[in-house]
């Protein structure tokens, strides 16, 4: 990986420019750089030509936050494709990055290698079972060693309540929620996961006001859907959820801690602002590798009163225009906390003054991260050891957002896609890999779930599985400590899903329990066990009790069709299968017996209520 700060300026020399791919015996392919783009005041992403690597993704972005995010990916390891999209802001160097581990780009020729300059080039080779993640802040692979023995502490960034929660949103919920599966099962840690609600900022005030209610109602009330919205995707509760509101006093504290060690002041303007000095702390910069001379001004505040338009605003003293009742009194005068002071705060409350990971979205990273790493550090805290990043849900290459219109709530989706297959949907992509949705997406993910249900199903019929213990496969576990390759853990998943069957139907009645065992061990850990109680019958109200009553009528229809058959009525029996295949119900002759299920019409409309999203559109420019 290399990178440099965001400069805003065109570079020079030649464009196209080749850029090298680093596999564990050296460079093992090439691709060609086409643009680079700035995302969020961070220069970081590439459009490639070719990328050569099993399962290697590559994104592009454009030249605005919010626009332009293209993927491609390779069928095999010697195969190459091309991303489809062409980055139109060009920046002087990148930050080039592939989600599939193996093979980062490492050279870019003509470019300017700045971060990465001393670290190797390909991650080192796991050792054992040992748990390897990518650390954001190091840019490199690292064994994952708690700081306390046996116990993890893990702080999420959490949404901001100004609205309703999209699959975009609750993208960073899923993977960190597989992570602490992982952490928890597979390595026995005790976890505890901090997982905070920003519930007062500017845009919440914003969207309070527009919609004319209290700002403190409009944020509880999205707050509430946030919940429902993640527990309908079976993330498991955090250990503790506070929000900002109810943490002032240790926001002031820290901010007391920074005035004094000189790393931030009052602003002289009376306006009850408080301001983190940026040029007091060397290190402002090292999450991101960004120089500070190159980076835009800080837009979280009037500028007014700071000494350096790069300062960023710990406090934001009262405004005339805004709610009485969001200000809080302070010795700064009365106001309301920044939005990266809240973390720091939080996260020392209920972690202490050193923590294992701290995770969220990418586009987190600056200057939100880089932000609370500044100010805690500069009052001395050791902070967070590792940095871990999830990439974007997009549309139409573009991150999902409802400025964009493309946004799509977790509500109206799991109206027509089971939750769960909306679960795996959002699991089944390596964390750091874009998701790109699409108008099948969501069915291709219910047909993978319908595999490992139907698997599972048939066996528990034979061989009831509720007291059978699995044993997690070795290349399960390789795959889950190598940076959490959840798509490497899933073809695990499926491979013993297809041996499973094959055993079923060979008569190996407990080789196939064992190995459905294993599927229900591996699904847990993802959250996608379809024989978790969160899932079953978990789509609507009463739906257990209505399953029950179509399994008797069924039942009944089944009956009646072996009876006839037994009378060598095959037209009878025909008849009611074709009546059951008429209304949905799929019927499978097994050795022990027919069995049904639910079927669904290779055109069924799945995603029916999204169409408001054509996946071939032209893309909306972003709203201002």
């Amino acid at each position: 990986m290399l990178g440099v700060g965001a400069g805003g300026h065109h570079p020079a020399g030649p464009w196209p420019r080749p850029a090298e791919i680093a596999g564990p015996d050296g460079v093992v392919g090439v691709a060609e750089v086409t643009g680079v783009a700035e995302v969020a005041g961070v220069v970081e992403i590439i459009e490639i030509a070719g990328v050569v690597g099993p399962d290697a993704m590559v994104t592009a972005r454009g030249e605005h936050a919010d626009r332009a995010v293209s993927s491609a990916s390779t069928g095999t390891a010697t195969a190459a494709t091309r991303a489809v999209r062409e980055a139109r802001g060009i920046l002087d160097g990148a930050v080039i990055m592939t989600s599939e581990p193996h093979y980062p780009l490492v050279g870019l020729h003509g470019g300017t290698r700045t971060g990465a300059r001393d670290r190797p080039a390909y991650p080192p080779k796991l050792a054992g079972v040992s748990l390897h993640l990518f650390d954001t802040a190091a840019r490199e692979m690292r064994e994952f060693r708690p700081l306390q023995d046996g116990k993890v502490g893990m702080y999420i960034c959490g949404l901001t309540t100004q609205g309703a929660p999209h699959i975009g949103h609750v993208r960073f919920a899923v993977a960190f929620d597989v992570l602490r599966r992982w952490l928890t099962v597979g390595h026995e840690l005790e976890v505890t996961l901090v997982r905070n609600v920003t519930d007062i900022d500017d845009k919440i005030l914003a969207k309070a006001t527009e919609a004319q209610q209290e700002w403190w109602a409009w944020s509880y009330r999205n707050e509430r859907l946030t919940s429902e919205a993640l527990d309908l995707l079976g993330v498991l509760p955090a250990t503790y959820e506070p929000r900002a509101t109810g943490h002032i006093v240790e926001m002031v504290e820290l901010m007391d801690t920074l005035v004094e060690k000189g790393h931030a002041y009052a602003a002289a303007d009376g306006s009850g602002d408080v301001y983190f000095d940026v040029k007091s702390w060397p290190e402002y910069g090292s999450l991101t590798g960004q120089a500070l001379e190159d980076m835009a001004p800080a837009e979280d505040a009037d500028p007014r009163g700071k000494r350096d338009p790069r300062d960023f605003a710990l406090w934001k003293g009262h405004k005339v225009d805004e709610p009485a009742s969001a200000q809080w009194p302070t010795h700064f005068g009365h106001g309301r906390p920044g939005w990266h002071l809240e973390c720091s705060a939080m996260a020392r409350r209920y972690l202490g003054d050193a923590f294992d990971i701290h995770g969220g979205g990418i586009d987190l990273r600056f200057p939100h991260h880089e932000n609370e790493q500044a100010q805690s550090r500069a009052a001395g805290l050791p902070f967070a050891n590792f940095w871990l990043h999830n990439a974007w849900v997009t549309v139409r290459n573009q991150k999902m957002g409802k400025s964009l219109g493309n946004a799509l709530e977790i509500q109206a989706v799991t109206r027509v896609a089971r939750p769960l297959a909306v679960r795996y949907y959002l699991t089944a992509a390596h964390y750091r890999s874009m998701i790109e949705y699409h108008e099948g997406s969501l069915a291709e993910a219910g047909a993978a779930v319908d595999r490992i249900e139907g698997l599972l199903d048939r066996v528990d019929q034979v061989r009831p599985l509720a007291d059978r213990r699995g044993t997690l496969p070795q290349a399960f576990r390789d795959a889950m400590d190598d940076d959490l390759n959840v798509s490497g853990a899933l073809a695990v998943v499926h491979d013993t899903v297809r041996a499973a069957n094959t055993a079923l139907d060979d008569g190996d009645l407990d080789g196939a329990a064992d190995l459905a065992a294993a599927v229900v061990a591996m699904t847990d850990i993802l959250g996608v066990n379809p024989m978790d109680p969160h899932w079953v019958g978990a789509s609507t109200p009463g739906q257990g009790d209505a399953t029950a009553a179509l399994d008797s009528l069924v039942q009944a229809q089944l009956a009646a069709r072996q009876s006839a058959r037994s009378a060598r009525d095959f037209a009878a029996a025909d008849a009611i299968r074709d009546q059951l295949t008429a209304a949905g119900i799929a019927i499978e002759d097994t050795p022990s017996g027919p069995r049904w299920s639910l079927s669904r019409p290779a055109d069924a409309p799945v995603t029916s209520a999204l169409r408001g999203i054509p996946t071939d559109a032209p893309a909306p420019q972003p709203k201002d």
